[in-house]
C-alpha cells in the first residue's frame, strides 16, 4: 500500500473519531479563549475577536473546561473565578457512548455561556445566558485595574440569584445539571 494512502487513511480515522466545536465570541468586547484539560494544564489561550468565531478538533474522550478572559488576559496572568462549559466526550453509559456537558458556575460568573449540539437538534442545550454580574453584590465582585467588575465570586449571598436566573448551569457542587447527546459537533457561545 502506498505511503500516502496510509497516511490518508490515518487522517481520515483520526478525524471520524474526534469532536468539531465551534466557539462564538457574542459579546462586545474580545475573548481570550482557554482550553483546560484533565491532567494538563490550561492552554496559552486564543484570541477571539468581538463577534467573532474559532473553531477546534478534541479527540474523543477528551474531558475538560473551556472558559474565557477579556484580551487584557492574553499577555498578562489572569486568576478570577469564570464560567466554565466542562465537557466529557465519548463516555459508556445507558448501552452506549454519550457526551456530557455542562454551564458550569460553581465557582463564579463572568460572561453567558451556553453549549448545544450542531448536528442534533434533539439535544439538550446547556446555557446561562443571563448577564449575572449586573446583579453580583459588592463583596463578591471582582475588579480589573479600571474599577471595572469582570467577576462574581459565586456564594451565599448569590447563590439562588444564579440559580433562578440559570436554572440549567451548575451553581452548587452538590447538583448534576448534565446535558447529555451523542454528537462529534458542538457550538459553545461565550458573551
Amino acid at each position: 500500500m502506498p505511503l500516502i494512502r496510509i497516511v490518508l487513511l490515518s487522517v481520515y480515522f483520526t478525524l471520524i473519531s474526534a469532536n468539531f466545536i465551534r466557539v462564538n465570541n457574542t459579546g462586545a468586547e474580545n475573548l481570550v479563549l482557554i482550553l483546560e484539560g484533565v491532567g494538563h494544564p490550561p492552554s496559552a489561550g486564543v484570541l477571539i475577536t468581538a463577534g467573532n468565531y474559532t473553531e477546534l478538533i478534541t479527540l474523543n474522550e477528551w474531558e475538560g473546561s473551556f472558559y474565557t478572559y477579556p484580551e487584557e488576559c492574553l499577555n498578562a496572568q489572569c486568576n478570577y473565578p469564570v464560567s466554565r462549559v466542562s465537557v466529557a466526550f465519548e463516555r459508556w453509559m445507558f448501552g452506549g457512548f454519550y457526551d456530557f456537558f455542562m454551564v458550569d458556575l460553581n465557582r463564579g460568573f463572568n460572561v453567558p455561556a451556553s453549549i448545544k449540539s450542531i448536528t442534533r437538534p434533539d439535544c439538550d442545550v446547556i446555557s446561562c445566558e443571563a448577564n449575572l454580574l449586573e446583579l453580583c453584590p459588592e463583596e463578591d465582585q471582582i475588579k480589573n485595574d479600571k474599577n471595572q467588575t469582570v467577576s462574581c465570586r459565586t456564594s451565599a449571598l448569590n447563590y439562588r440569584t444564579f440559580k433562578e436566573k440559570c436554572p440549567h448551569a451548575r451553581v452548587d457542587g452538590s447538583e448534576l445539571d448534565l446535558g447529555i447527546c451523542a454528537s462529534m459537533n458542538y457550538e459553545l457561545t461565550f458573551g
